[in-house]
């Protein structure tokens, strides 16, 4: 073997070693239809996928569905996922939050014997929504960086925390009973009671798709303490 055939040789395997120790790109296919509570198939929703049994890996890229309800995700692994739906512009929660959690996320597995699964996902119903301001109640300005706390019943434990703007829009479980707090460094901590006692939350109920104006105003806390003075 001359030279030139012989180095033509050598790059032709390190070729071949290159391409074999690339992965293989994934395969698998989720794809199906997003109902709502009505089976009527929902346009414009946005879907994901999730893990189901390595949660801290994060989720798939979102797709939106067609007119027709329909969705497809491509490049997934072989494992088992949940499949997210939500369409907050229409009150539907992300049920990925434990708060919105209909009990209907259905689990899909992949495998390499089976790399492709149709699924349906039903969203629903509707969750209920409060909005309005959040203002300083001495002075009437806005505040920033406020921090919720929604949870439903007494399970505290599993609360909802999130930031919110001066001006707030916010979706919560209808139907249901479902506890309010507000808190930000500086201020009282609010939370949703038109009752007497200031203790404790007074639930929210609201149905499916009602809409609750809820206008905030925090107490500044008074600092009571006072400097000595030296006579």
């Amino acid at each position: 073997m001359n030279r030139n055939a012989f180095l033509s040789t050598l790059a032709s395997l390190a070729l071949a070693a290159t391409l074999c120790a690339q992965p293989r790109p994934f395969t698998g296919v989720i794809r199906g239809t997003v109902v709502n509570e009505q089976s009527q198939p929902v346009a414009g929703a946005d879907v994901t996928a999730q893990l189901a049994d390595e949660l801290h890996q994060g989720l798939v890229r979102y797709v939106q569905t067609d007119d027709a309800g329909r969705f497809v995700i491509t490049g997934l692994k072989p494992a088992r996922y949940q499949v997210f739906a939500m369409k907050e512009a229409d009150g539907y929660a992300n049920p990925r939050w434990f708060i919105h959690d209909n009990g209907t996320v259905p689990v899909v597995q992949l495998s390499d014997a089976a790399p492709a699964s149709d699924v349906l996902v039903k969203i629903g119903p509707k969750a209920a929504r409060i909005s309005g301001t959040i203002t300083d109640a001495a002075t009437g300005d806005p505040i920033e960086a406020v921090s919720f706390r929604v949870w439903r019943g007494k399970n505290c434990a599993s609360a909802l925390s999130l930031n919110a703007t001066p001006k707030y829009d916010l979706l919560i479980p209808s139907s249901a009973e479902v506890a309010l707090e507000v808190s930000v460094p500086g201020y009282e901590v609010w939370r949703y009671n038109p009752g007497p006692n200031a203790a404790e939350p007074t639930w929210l109920n609201l149905p499916s798709g009602a809409r609750m104006p809820l206008n905030i105003k925090l107490q500044p806390i008074i600092n009571t303490s006072r400097v000595g003075t030296t006579q």
